[in-house]
């Protein structure tokens, strides 16, 4: 009935029930609306899920020279 939402980006991921669901943000719509998709419909592109890897990569990057720092 509604009209078919369109991803902005990925938030989050996770595994449940053996399958790979993505935290959406749907564009024109705030965090509210945020909802788990599973991968396997297809829903999210693949550009927003290597955009969201690529940060993560980051993130335990900064975290790693974090803790070298501290030793």
């Amino acid at each position: 009935p509604g009209a078919a939402r369109v991803a902005a980006k990925v938030m989050d991921t996770q595994v449940r029930y053996k399958q790979r669901e993505y935290l959406v943000r749907w564009e024109g719509l705030g965090p509210e609306h945020d909802s788990w998709v599973k991968a396997s419909e297809g829903r999210v592109p693949q550009r927003l899920v290597d955009e969201y890897q690529a940060q993560q990569v980051g993130k335990r990057s900064e975290r790693l020279a974090k803790k070298q720092r501290l030793v």
